[in-house]
């Protein structure tokens, strides 16, 4: 498959999973990396934004499921991109699930380990599971 047609599949997977805006495979990429590097030393927004920007994973998974991609290296590299992201984004999540009956994609179902205040006190509040604070400058 060419470069120039993995694209265009993209952007049809994005279009059939109603996204707002059209990203490039490296967009995702950069933007599932930048979240989680920022959650690797705690994330520091509320509860709103974490789900906001956790949801870029939801979006790449319905890329990698969609029928209107193509299989190929260009599907399998960007698949294998996501992977080690995924790895480090495990890493860091607490063991006890804020969603036991909850969504079937692993990423929603655990909270960090550790994040600032707010979204400390908001997994407490509304899951009633423990993570540690984090404060930073």
């Amino acid at each position: 498959m060419s470069d120039d047609l993995f694209r265009r599949e993209f952007r049809e997977a994005l279009i059939e999973a109603k996204c707002a805006r059209m990203y490039s495979p490296e967009d995702l990429i950069e933007m599932w990396d930048d979240f989680v590097g920022y959650c690797e030393y705690g994330y520091l927004e509320n509860i709103e934004e974490y789900n906001n920007d956790r949801s870029t994973r939801d979006l790449i998974e319905d890329v990698l499921n969609s029928e209107k991609i193509s299989q190929g290296k260009e599907i399998a590299d960007f698949s294998k991109k996501v992977e080690k992201i995924d790895e480090r984004f495990g890493s860091i999540l607490a063991s006890e699930s804020i969603r036991p009956d909850g969504p079937p994609y692993w990423w929603k179902c655990f909270p960090p380990k550790y994040a600032g205040p707010e979204l400390v006190d908001c997994v407490r509040k509304y899951f009633g599971v423990e993570i540690e604070v984090v404060y930073r400058e």
